[in-house]
Parts: structure tokens; C-alpha cells; sequence
């Protein structure tokens, strides 16, 4: 692994465990009333697989969250925000590890 690539690594894991802290941090401090669900579990998984394969993920999981009238409208960006926080990091480090990348761009 060449020196960008790990520092590369690096900035991806703090930029991304700091922001899972920050995530904690209010969420415990402003003792949130709604917990996630199963089915926002499934909701989120089934649309980041979807934003994975290019479709995107945004306009599926707020229609879905309209639908079920779940969370309040005003919560919706900040939960899309952190929802797709973690599976962005998971894929960012896949496929950087999966796909070469000429390092010098001519």
C-alpha cells in the first residue's frame, strides 16, 4: 500500500469515527424519543444497496419515510445525513480496496 493510500485510510476513519462520536454525543444528550425500528433498518439497507448500484438513495428513503409518516418532516435531512453516514464509509473503504486507480492522473 503506497503513502496516499494509507493516508487516504487514515482521513477516511477519523473523518468518519469523529462524526459516529458526534452522532452519540447528542443523541445522548438530547435523549431522542424515537429509536430506529427493524423496518428503518431494512429501509436503509435496501436503499444504500440501491445508491451502491447508482439509483441513489435520498429520494427512495424520504418517499419511504413519508409513507410511513415516520420520522417528523422537519427530522428527515439530518436523518438522512446520519443514516447514510456508516454505509458511505463501508463502501468508500470497499471500493477503494476493490478498485485500482491509476495514482498519477496524466
Amino acid at each position: 500500500m503506497t503513502t496516499p493510500q494509507v493516508v487516504l485510510y487514515t482521513v477516511l476513519v477519523l473523518v468518519n469515527v469523529m462524526a459516529m462520536l458526534a452522532w452519540v454525543a447528542v443523541a445522548r444528550r438530547r435523549q431522542l424519543r424515537e429509536r430506529a425500528s427493524w423496518a428503518d433498518g431494512v429501509i436503509g439497507a435496501v436503499t444504500n444497496f440501491l445508491d451502491t448500484l447508482g439509483i441513489g438513495s435520498y429520494a427512495q428513503i424520504t418517499a419511504l419515510f413519508k409513507l410511513r409518516g415516520r420520522p417528523a418532516d422537519e427530522l428527515i435531512p439530518g436523518t438522512l445525513n446520519v443514516g447514510s453516514t456508516l454505509p458511505a464509509f463501508v463502501g468508500s473503504l470497499l471500493f477503494f480496496g476493490a478498485i485500482p486507480v491509476e495514482p498519477a492522473l496524466r
